[in-house]
């Protein structure tokens, strides 16, 4: 969840000034407008269109209250796959939520570290775990994008593409880690806003 404000005349409509995990409360803090004011300087120093890509996961890992998981989906032919991401909330009797995401042949890396590119059917299988950094390619960006159950996308897959949410930069054949000549994301180290 986050709160943000509005921007005019900038290439992003607005700026965030708190971000917080779903499905938790608000927390209590004062914004410093002036250290987003530095904020927002910084970034537009800095950013540039052709070196930016939206990242939505760099790797599977586990957070404090969280496991994610990626496995393949569905092999489509020899160039495509859909994997599927699932978060799971740790503790008993929470809802497992789920993305799903298209993912081409030159993605894909070894155990070994190797950027693959043969076709796909000849290697993968339904269901096999992965690690993966992917970007979203959806313009409604939401919370509720991950309330997708395996039965609704089953009902729906056939008749709206609007369902895959994520591209794949890299998909790495071990589930555990990404291997070191990857593409990676970026991570920031930074406050909310």
């Amino acid at each position: 969840a986050l709160n943000a404000r509005e921007l005019r005349g900038e290439i992003f409509p607005y700026q965030a000034t708190l971000v917080w995990p779903p499905m938790t409360e608000e927390p209590d803090c004062s914004l410093d407008l002036a250290n987003l004011y530095r904020e927002l300087e910084n970034f537009t120093k800095t950013f540039s269109l052709r070196e930016f890509e939206p990242l939505a996961f760099d790797g599977m890992i586990m957070s404090k209250t969280h496991f994610y998981s990626a496995q393949i989906f569905e092999v489509i032919d020899d160039d495509w796959a859909v994997f599927e991401i699932r978060s799971e909330k740790k503790g008993y009797g929470h809802k497992t939520r789920f993305m799903y995401g298209i993912c081409h042949k030159s993605t894909f890396w070894s155990k070994a570290g190797q950027q693959m590119n043969k076709p796909l059917k000849q290697f993968l299988k339904v269901q096999q775990p992965v690690n993966i950094i992917a970007r979203s390619v959806n313009q409604k960006k939401g919370f509720n994008l991950l309330t997708i159950t395996p039965t609704a996308f089953n009902k729906v897959v056939a008749g709206a593409k609007s369902i895959i949410t994520l591209q794949a930069m890299v998909v790495s054949m071990d589930a555990n880690q990404i291997p070191d000549g990857a593409v990676r994301g970026l991570l920031l180290d930074a406050p909310p806003g």
